[in-house]
């Protein structure tokens, strides 16, 4: 975006590793214009030979806008997932030793449903949270599962009831 510019704008996109920025993986050059209100999209795909989806740490990158000799920059992590994942529980808050039923709704990026599996994996501290009891599939849709949870010995009173649901 180029807010009351006058005339029409380059700009390139430039993606760095991150921290050292010593090697690019994407540039692209778009043009900003009167007629589009000075606003672009560039789709930044970077090879998968980059490995920044590897290992269970997390991973950034250097994005930099040049507008003709001023640069702004911005550091962002990379995620190799996309979409949301939506937890719908029966209750609002808990009560200690009560049944949780929830339901889980994938979406992608664009928030329409998933349509593939998704394994869903729950961690808890040892001798915290809940005996899981694998529910059934409902309605027609795969993506939509109900679960039982039996929390013991903890009290969700006064916290929000996302926080007594998530792994």
């Amino acid at each position: 975006e180029a807010h009351d510019y006058g005339g029409n704008l380059a700009v390139t996109v430039n993606v760095y590793d991150f921290p050292a920025k010593k090697q690019r993986m994407f540039s692209e050059t778009i043009a900003l214009i009167r007629e589009t209100d000075h606003m672009g999209t560039v789709n930044i795909n970077i090879p998968a030979n980059q490995e920044l989806t590897s290992g269970k740490e997390k991973k950034f990158v250097t994005i930099q806008a040049d507008f003709g000799g001023t640069v702004v920059e911005n550091i962002v992590l990379v995620s190799s997932q996309s979409g949301y994942i939506f937890i719908q529980t029966d209750k609002p808050i808990y009560t200690p030793g009560s049944t949780v039923l929830y339901r889980i709704f994938t979406v992608n990026n664009d928030l329409l449903p998933v349509g593939r599996a998704v394994v869903i994996s729950i961690q808890v501290p040892a001798n915290w949270g809940p005996r899981h009891t694998p529910g059934k599939t409902q309605g027609e849709t795969k993506r939509l599962r109900q679960r039982k949870r039996l929390w013991k010995g903890q009290d969700c009173r006064g916290r929000k009831a996302k926080k007594c649901v998530e792994p």
